[in-house]
């Protein structure tokens, strides 16, 4: 593993820094129980040389991407187990977006910290002229969103 990117933000943003030509988790996670349901048999008959077995590679995934809406498409096993599941694959460059906490500390206790990045969106901060637009406007007709007492709390809440 060359370089994980850990991202907390909107799938907009995420998609600005994740590369074209990736492989998301649901479409891995597939292909591995697949490979884990296929069953080889060898039949030794006396006389004949032993059949050679072929030993399993590791798929190869230069970019695995996973999305926040991902996680839960999985068995919970893979969550759980996020670094075995994993170390089944050789994989290149891990892009995150908004990973559960238990993968977030498998992440940094297994690998090196130094290959670890993380990114938080920016996003606007509620002001008091946006309250106040917000207090004065939606009591209108057109602008009824929610009830009387929940806007009059949440604006009080970031206004002082």
């Amino acid at each position: 593993m060359k370089k994980i990117e850990i991202f907390v933000g909107s799938d907009s943003a995420f998609e600005k820094i994740i590369p074209q030509n990736a492989r998301n988790l649901t479409e891995l996670a597939t292909q591995l129980d697949d490979d884990n349901k296929k069953m080889e048999m060898n039949v030794i008959i006396p006389g004949q040389p032993k059949p050679k077995t072929q030993k399993k590679r590791k798929p190869i995934v230069r970019n695995l991407v996973i999305h926040a809406d991902e996680y839960c498409s999985v068995q919970e096993h893979v969550i759980i187990n996020f670094i075995n599941f994993i170390s089944r694959v050789s994989v290149t460059n891990m892009y995150i977006q908004n990973p559960p906490e238990n993968i977030r500390e498998q992440l940094y206790r297994v690998f090196d910290k130094s290959i670890i990045h993380e990114e938080h969106q920016h996003y606007l901060e509620v002001s008091k002229i946006c309250c106040g637009h917000l207090t004065a406007n939606m009591g209108k007709e057109n602008f009824r969103i929610g009830q009387e007492k929940a806007k009059v709390n949440y604006c009080r809440r970031y206004i002082l």
